[in-house]
């Protein structure tokens, strides 16, 4: 695999010299970002450019996130046929092997995201165990993929998430959770491998501010899962408005066609709320610029008709043994099954129907 290994860097410790020596002895393609460091720190990445790395200088620290962005972008326009980027810290968490072995992985799995994620369980620093523990519950939450480590900055990304990414919000450490976060919406799944975990001088090289750089992550968490949410309740909100004009259509079909059966009254009706409901979760609930949505989301409308149904029936006879009539039963049992077949609808329209294209 044709890759580029990203370092961001900020006021880096001398160690950062013998590990580019190191990683060079492994592949020549290699970026540094140095992110406004300052001129105590020039002579550092001069060494550095002098082995033949390309470094390029932020006047002024502007974050992780801006420093990776930049790097992605420089990758992007300049080696076009670059099919993926592995970003490592430069503080010394992440040993040569382990940057090669997340290369070989994303080589293996082009169409994922490779996380390289630390045991976090002896000689880690007790804020860095606590806050690691934090995040990993509430990414869980929030986007359904479950990581050990959402904080490691050694990744493997495939190019087919650059221009996403060079999009995407977060100017510092936040940049890195919403990179996890939105991958179920463009489709792409995580696969954590094991690496090393290093904590020198108790992670005193780090950068990362606990209080202020904490939260900005969670608070990135909680929008996102606010987010989801709220697009729940619109689903709702449509199925809703749906159910309604299905059912204003059924009558006035009865009203106004009365040569008209029940049966076909009900299919039309059903027909025309189906489109409106199409409409509505494509445009607004899930914002949805796929041109052929339309033909996954009947299928789903004919699978669930379908299962629903039998399920309905199954249940419906087997509750009937008990000695409550079959209409009796049926009459417990549908409100149960449409509920969880609506729930069910919810997700495979979320993550498999009008999945990425999202609008801006």
């Amino acid at each position: 695999m044709n890759f580029y290994i990203l370092i961001p860097a900020y006021k880096p410790e001398q160690s950062m010299i013998p590990f580019i020596k190191e990683l060079k002895e492994q592949t020549d393609s290699i970026l540094v970002v140095n992110d406004g460091s300052g001129a105590e720190y020039s002579d550092t990445f001069r060494r550095i450019a002098d082995m033949g790395i390309t470094v390029i200088d932020h006047p002024v620290n502007r974050g992780k996130g801006v420093a990776l962005r930049t790097g992605i972008s420089y990758i992007k326009e300049n080696f076009p046929d670059c099919e993926g980027i592995i970003t490592a810290d430069c503080d010394g968490q992440h040993t040569v092997r382990d940057i090669m072995r997340v290369a070989q992985a994303l080589s293996d799995n082009p169409d994922k995201l490779i996380v390289g994620g630390r045991a976090l369980r002896e000689n880690v620093p007790l804020r860095s165990r606590f806050g690691n523990s934090a995040m990993r519950n509430l990414y869980r939450l929030a986007s359904g993929y479950k990581l050990r480590d959402t904080q490691t900055g050694l990744r493997g990304i495939p190019s087919s998430l650059f221009e996403k990414l060079l999009s995407l919000k977060g100017d510092r450490y936040e940049y890195e959770m919403n990179m996890l976060l939105y991958l179920k919406q463009w489709n792409t799944q995580p696969l954590e491998i094991r690496i090393d975990t290093i904590y020198i001088d108790n992670n005193a090289g780090s950068h990362f501010d606990t209080l202020k750089d904490s939260a900005r992550i969670m608070k990135h968490i909680f929008l996102f899962f606010f987010r989801r949410m709220a697009e729940f309740f619109k689903f709702i909100g449509s199925s809703l408005i749906s159910y309604l004009f299905e059912y204003g259509v059924f009558q006035l079909l009865l009203l106004c066609f009365p040569a008209l059966t029940v049966l076909f009254s009900n299919i039309i009706s059903r027909v025309c709320s189906s489109v409106l409901n199409y409409i509505i979760n494509r445009k607004l609930v899930f914002r949805n610029k796929g041109k052929h949505s339309v033909i996954k989301y009947y299928g789903l409308v004919l699978a669930v008709m379908l299962l629903s149904s039998l399920v309905i029936s199954a249940l419906s006879n087997l509750l009937s043994l008990t000695g409550l009539s079959l209409d009796a039963s049926a009459s417990i049992v549908k409100p149960v099954v449409d509920l969880l077949f609506f729930v069910l609808n919810y997700f495979v329209q979320r993550n498999f129907i009008f999945n990425g294209n999202k609008e801006k």
